[in-house]
């Protein structure tokens, strides 16, 4: 068995709660076009991936635009909402806790600037080694393309990777890289969570967070 050596974390929903401004920022890129998506179709977005969201509303309207000057649009209004987002509770003694041990990394769908924005601001880039964002792969979760380059950046194994996950989407990702994953259930979705080797309420708890990482 390969011993853990480096601890990655997805982004949204597991470090910072942006979840609900992706889909605020969606609705308002669509109201701002004159499109008739409601709050409500808008929340799909909060799992999947820019591009493929947008293409999955202009399959349903019947659009043939392409999504790329959409999801520039969305992310110039995601970007104005960032100064809103909290860091979830416990994530900063975690990460701190951490460091002395651990290679850090972050794997996500989002755009790598909003990432960097989220922790330079809450005073976390200098403990995380690796940053995998949205642009720095052509293939998304569920597909293991983030974790096994964040991995080779890290230059560990990806046995010996540790990984917080929030989704089922993010959990597929890192089992399939072949890491360990401990589900992390902060909108109250442990059902969702099954696939992980673990599954934690939330990241307050950091002296038993360190005992499941290994």
């Amino acid at each position: 068995m390969n011993p853990i050596v480096a601890v990655i974390f997805d982004f949204d929903g597991v470090i910072v709660d942006t979840e609900q401004f992706h889909a605020e920022a969606w609705y308002k890129t669509f109201l701002g076009r004159g499109l008739a998506v409601s709050k409500k179709e808008c929340l799909p977005a909060i799992e999947l991936e820019d591009h493929l969201f947008a293409a999955q509303i202009f399959s349903r309207l019947q659009l043939k635009d392409e999504p790329k000057a959409w999801v520039c649009k969305k992310q110039e209004i995601f970007q104005d909402l960032l100064g809103q987002v909290k860091i979830y509770p416990g994530l900063i003694n975690l990460v701190q806790a951490l460091v002395p041990q651990y290679r850090l990394a972050i794997v996500s769908s989002a755009w790598t600037a909003n990432i960097e924005t989220v922790i330079q601001n809450a005073g976390l880039k200098e403990f995380f080694t690796v940053l995998i964002g949205k642009e720095d792969v052509a293939l998304h979760k569920p597909a293991p393309d983030g974790y096994l380059k964040a991995a080779q950046l890290l230059g560990v194994k990806p046995q010996s990777c540790t990984v917080f996950e929030d989704s089922a989407t993010g959990i597929s990702s890192a089992k399939a890289a072949g890491m360990r994953c401990i589900g992390v259930a902060h909108r109250g979705n442990p059902e969702q969570l099954k696939q992980a080797d673990r599954i934690v309420p939330n990241l307050v708890n950091t002296a038993d967070l360190l005992n499941l990482i290994c």
